[in-house]
């Protein structure tokens, strides 16, 4: 699939440094912030004409050229990706707890160890933490020296999000099309690769993290 390529406004000069991307009645927003990750938004329209309002983020990364590269794949969709567990299996990820009971949710998390430290990838597949049941994916690092892990990616299904007022009905989440276990799963591989590709110290996202202005 060839993805019309999307041409990113300047920064905004007041607040944070949100950019924005217009395609086919669509609009992709990415917001920087300091000292915490980068906040991917949406807007746009079902194919069904329901009104998809996701500008208070449902999924992040970690610096603003990795959300690009989230939402190229999330632009995608999911038709051609693998199921999650096989995505994880061929790019070498083990279950860290592989005893853990599927009500555990240790049982979702996944790991490539390496020099540097530990990629995790965790992925909750309905699990209920006791106000709902969950399905996200989210990614983090951690260097072997230090108990601080980084939010590399994340994409989570938001329940509940549906209004509808009178023959408009909005929601928030995910774009239509986006698979969030699949898609979160490839976004966190296809970050780690661009890091392992790029070389230096892993840990630091590709462009560089939000900068305080």
């Amino acid at each position: 699939m060839t993805l019309k390529a999307l041409d990113w406004s300047a920064p905004a000069t007041t607040g944070y440094a949100t950019i924005r991307a217009e395609v086919d009645g669509d609009t992709w927003i990415i917001t920087p912030v300091p000292r915490d990750v980068v906040r991917i938004g949406f807007s746009g329209k079902d194919t069904d004409g329901t009104i998809v309002d996701s500008r208070h983020d449902f999924a992040y990364a970690e610096s603003v050229d990795e959300a690009k590269l989230f939402i190229d794949l999330m632009r995608v969709g999911a038709d051609d990706l693998p199921e999650w567990r096989v995505q994880l299996e061929a790019a070498g990820f083990t279950r860290h707890y592989p005893d853990a009971p599927a009500d555990d949710v240790l049982s979702g998390m996944w790991r490539d160890e390496r020099e540097s430290g530990s990629f995790t990838i965790m992925v909750l597949d309905g699990f209920d933490r006791g106000d709902g049941p969950e399905t996200s994916v989210r990614s983090s690092f951690q260097t072997e020296n230090s108990a601080w892990h980084n939010n590399v990616t994340g994409l989570a299904d938001v329940e509940g999000g549906r209004k509808t007022y009178g023959p408009v009905t909005i929601r928030t989440g995910a774009p239509e099309g986006v698979d969030v276990l699949r898609t979160g799963v490839a976004a966190a591989l296809a970050v780690r690769a661009a890091r392992q590709a790029r070389g230096g110290r892993f840990s630091s996202p590709i462009g560089g993290a939000p900068a305080k202005r």
